[in-house]
């Protein structure tokens, strides 16, 4: 059984679609996207990336059991 919140990024996706429809028709917009708002959505991106790196090592690394000598 789905859960009322199940449908909050099906709701996100189709808003952003009809906001982006409504730009292109309008020429109004709520959002401005300007150079920094793309750096910094830029810089969410590639940390989120890094850190899922760094927990991708450490469990890989946590799960290696192998001894090279005493």
């Amino acid at each position: 059984m789905k859960k009322w919140y199940d449908i909050i990024p099906y709701l996100i996706f189709g808003l952003g679609i009809i906001m982006d429809i409504g730009v292109n028709l309008t020429g109004i917009y709520i959002i401005p996207v300007t150079e920094s708002y793309m750096d910094n959505i830029f810089a969410g991106i590639m940390t989120v990336s890094v850190m899922c790196f760094t927990l991708i090592t450490l469990i890989a690394s946590f799960l290696d059991n192998r001894l090279f000598g005493v």
